[in-house]
């Protein structure tokens, strides 16, 4: 059987299971980093259970870090199943060879969350009134972490979009077509995780 720990996948041999856990002998030691060279969180506003699972799991899937659902003025639902989420993002972290989970935070408001994006180099805030993306946007960061916003049904209040602006983040689209939360969330993620060959920039250390 194969473990992943710290960055690195052991081939094991198991030796024992009993109600005290796991006893593994490692045979083969190789290298397992298989994660995006910047630290991406998705900052989402909540939306129906199922699309809200979706996001989970597809932003899973392509490699962000972090998944912080956001409470925003036009949110309609307003609880996110915190351990059934938890639950899907594990199984898409396995399937997709991830070497790490996600961390999933409790929901909480826009200027929370605004706090919480601080500490990024860059945040987008995805809007369709945005400004277009450019090459060096999907560039990563000094401090290599990037925070992206995605709205409700409805798309933000005018005056969310302006503390997002007072709050240092750039409003950006994702082309012509208004997109429906969850798939601007999957795309934003995807462009954010894996930006094109050139503009990935190194890998952390």
């Amino acid at each position: 059987m194969a473990l992943v720990s710290g960055g690195r996948e052991y081939l094991s041999r198991l030796v024992r299971s009993d109600e005290d856990g796991l006893l593994a002998e490692v045979l083969e030691t190789a290298g397992a980093d298989r994660e995006p060279s910047a630290r991406v969180t998705l900052y989402c506003a909540v939306v129906k259970k199922e699309n809200f699972e979706l996001i989970v799991q597809k932003a899973t899937e392509i490699g962000v870090a972090e998944i912080v659902p956001v409470i925003s003025r036009r949110t309609v639902k307003l609880s996110v199943r915190m351990e059934r989420s938890r639950t899907i993002a594990r199984e898409a972290a396995e399937q997709s060879g991830r070497n790490s989970l996600p961390t999933l935070a409790e929901p909480c408001d826009l200027a929370a969350a605004l706090r919480s994006a601080a500490a990024n180099g860059r945040n987008w805030f995805f809007d369709p009134a945005g400004d277009a993306l450019s090459p060096a946007d999907l560039a990563v960061t000094e401090q290599r972490r990037l925070g992206i916003f995605i709205g409700p049904e409805g798309g933000w209040d005018p005056e969310e979009l302006a503390a997002a602006r007072r709050a240092g983040c750039r409003a950006a689209n994702l082309g012509r077509l208004v997109l429906r939360a969850e798939t601007a969330a999957i795309a934003a993620c995807y462009l954010a995780c894996w930006p094109p060959i050139g503009q990935a920039g190194p890998a952390p250390a």
